[in-house]
């Protein structure tokens, strides 16, 4: 979970900018074991919440992360299926810990 536009702050998985601009990211078991409940499709995207920085935008392109504006609570999805025509979300930021 991201708060205050800092893409590091609480995540499940960490991502960086490189010295050279290139995107690192690394995914924990959690995320890669995720099934959209719809279409049964892997590896979602995790919705990351708060004030969007450049980096941030530039994972969501990319198709990393998904954006999911600047407020949340324990109710907010964690995650959204990858492919455009389902785009289903579900998880709850609350069953997570800190």
């Amino acid at each position: 979970m991201v708060v205050g536009g800092s893409i590091s702050a609480r995540c499940w998985w960490s991502h960086s900018i490189d010295e050279a601009g290139g995107n690192n990211v690394r995914l924990p078991q959690q995320i890669l074991l995720e099934i959209c409940p719809r279409c049964e499709t892997g590896y979602p995207l995790e919705i990351v919440y708060g004030f969007a920085s450049a980096e941030m935008f530039d994972s969501a392109l990319a198709g990393h992360i998904a954006l999911g504006g600047c407020t949340f609570d324990d109710d907010s999805p964690a995650y959204r299926c990858r492919r455009a025509d389902c785009e289903t979300e579900w998880g709850r930021w609350g069953d997570f810990p800190d």
